[in-house]
């Protein structure tokens, strides 16, 4: 008879997630460094891309994503998953984890979430009834992924080609977000055609290059807004914008309030 394996391990995190909830805008979130490891269950079908080490995953229903330590993760939103985190210090475990692929579409969807469904509620349960309930789903979640991943199905969707230049030219509007970005002067960045390098640009991120630019241009704003004092015009002006007006216009569409609402009601909801 096989020894079971050392399960020693510890959830820091488990539950639903809708980006929609914690991200009411679309777009890509900030790089993470993980620290632990992350099983991930998206139940629904979802526009969104998951970046694994910067490798491009579609989410898609019944889609595993297993995080592993020192993995360098982003996504485009928006997406909807069932997740549990945990770090362990079994080097049997861990083993067993860091062989299994980023991603993987499951056999049995239905048993997988039912189990994710369950630990969720029994993380709101705050007694020891809860917690032991909680724990004891969590072993099965882990023990199952370890059982389905041999028998997976066909794996994720990933998008390739051209990654390296598409890298590149998230990197040039990341760094150059204040200057001229049009998309001959961006495509130019990435070596390739304006008309071809856009339709990659959306293929792999689900935005446009002035959609992805406008996000990081936001961005940066909000940043200026809540740590410095300088004026609207000058904001405008440091993120790219080409007038005050057109700064202002862009800057309510996307956070749903002007951009001086925005200082004056952030600043007020932190020191509340």
């Amino acid at each position: 008879m096989e020894a079971a394996m050392d399960l020693g391990y510890m959830v820091v995190d488990c539950g639903l997630f809708d980006s929609k909830v914690c991200f009411p805008s679309t777009g890509l979130t900030p790089d993470r460094r993980l620290n632990g490891f992350e099983i991930e269950l998206f139940y629904e079908d979802q526009p969104g891309t998951a970046f694994i080490d910067n490798t491009p995953y579609k989410m898609k229903k019944g889609i595993v994503m297993c995080g592993k330590p020192g993995q360098l993760r982003h996504s485009r939103l928006p997406f909807k998953c069932c997740y549990i985190h945990f770090r362990t210090d079994s080097a049997e475990l861990s083993r067993a984890f860091m062989s299994i692929p980023d991603c993987f579409q499951t056999a049995d969807f239905a048993g997988l979430l039912s189990l994710f469904l369950h630990t969720a509620a029994a993380d709101y349960a705050d007694d020891l009834s809860g917690r032991l309930k909680e724990r004891s789903l969590t072993d099965r979640i882990i023990a199952e992924v370890l059982r389905l991943m041999p028998a997976a199905g066909t794996a994720p969707a990933v998008v390739t080609g051209h990654f390296d230049e598409m890298k590149r030219a998230k990197k040039y509007i990341d760094k150059n977000y204040a200057h001229d970005l049009s998309l001959p002067v961006i495509a130019r960045a990435a070596s390739l055609s304006p008309v071809y390098f856009h339709r990659l640009f959306c293929k792999y991120y689900g935005l446009t290059p002035a959609e992805y630019v406008r996000n990081v241009r936001i961005t940066a704003a909000k940043e200026l807004l809540l740590s410095t004092d300088l004026c609207i015009a000058e904001i405008s002006e440091r993120c790219g914008f080409s007038s005050q007006a057109y700064f202002g216009c862009r800057f309510k569409d996307t956070v749903g309030e002007a951009p001086l609402s925005y200082r004056k009601n952030k600043l007020k909801r932190d020191k509340a």
